[in-house]
C-alpha cells in the first residue's frame, strides 16, 4: 500500500495533476492592484497568462495586433481583439471589456450593447491607433508589459465578470515593433 502511494504521488508529481501547471508551465497567483483599488490574483505562468473562465464562460483572446490602418496602407496601427466562448450556449446579452491594469481609472474598450455571436463565440477588435513611440509607448519600452481587461457579460439577466490578465514580453513586442516598420515602406 505504500508503495502504491509512493507510485500515485510520483506520477502526478510528472504530470501534474496535483501540481498546479498549464502547458508544462507552473502556475503562480500574480496580484495586480486593479483601477479603483481593489486587488486580484491572477494566474500566470513564466510563458504567459492564462485563459479566464468559470463554468459559463471561457475567454478565448485578449490580445492586439498590428496592421495597415485601412485606407492608409503604409501607416501601421495597433488594434486589441477580445473574444470568448460561452460554454452554455445562452443568450448573451450585452459585452463590456474594461482596461483596469495598468492604469488608475478604468478604460472602456469595449462596450456591446447588441452582441453578435457566431454559434458560441464572441469575438470583435477596437479600431486603430497609429504605433508610434509617442503614440503607444508601452509597446517601445524595454520592459515587459502586463494589462488587465476585466470583462463584464450580461447573460440571461445575470452579470459574470472575468478578469484577463495579458503578457507582452520584449521579444514579442520588438516583433510587433518590426511587423509595423516593413509596413511603413
Amino acid at each position: 500500500m505504500k508503495n502504491s502511494l509512493l507510485i500515485v504521488y510520483f506520477l502526478t508529481q510528472i504530470t501534474g495533476v496535483f501540481a498546479q501547471e498549464y502547458m508544462g508551465h507552473k502556475v503562480i497567483n500574480m496580484p495586480f492592484p486593479l483601477a479603483g483599488g481593489e486587488i486580484v490574483s491572477l494566474p500566470v505562468t513564466d510563458a504567459g497568462t492564462i485563459p479566464a473562465e468559470n463554468e459559463k464562460i471561457k475567454i478565448e483572446v485578449a490580445g492586439y495586433n498590428v496592421g495597415p490602418i485601412p485606407g492608409q496602407e503604409k501607416v501601421p496601427g495597433l488594434f486589441w481583439i477580445f473574444g470568448f466562448t460561452s460554454k452554455l450556449n445562452q443568450k448573451i446579452e450585452s459585452v463590456i471589456v474594461q482596461e483596469v491594469f495598468s492604469t488608475d481609472k478604468a478604460i472602456s474598450v469595449v462596450d456591446d450593447e447588441a452582441p453578435s455571436m457566431k454559434g458560441v463565440t464572441w469575438s470583435t477588435h477596437t479600431g486603430y491607433a497609429e504605433v508610434s513611440a509617442s503614440g503607444i509607448p508601452w509597446l517601445y519600452s524595454n520592459k515587459p508589459t502586463f494589462f488587465v481587461y476585466k470583462f463584464s457579460i450580461k447573460i440571461d439577466g445575470e452579470k459574470v465578470v472575468l478578469y484577463q490578465p495579458v503578457y507582452f514580453s520584449n521579444r514579442a513586442k520588438q516583433l510587433f515593433v518590426d511587423h509595423a516598420d516593413k509596413l511603413r515602406k
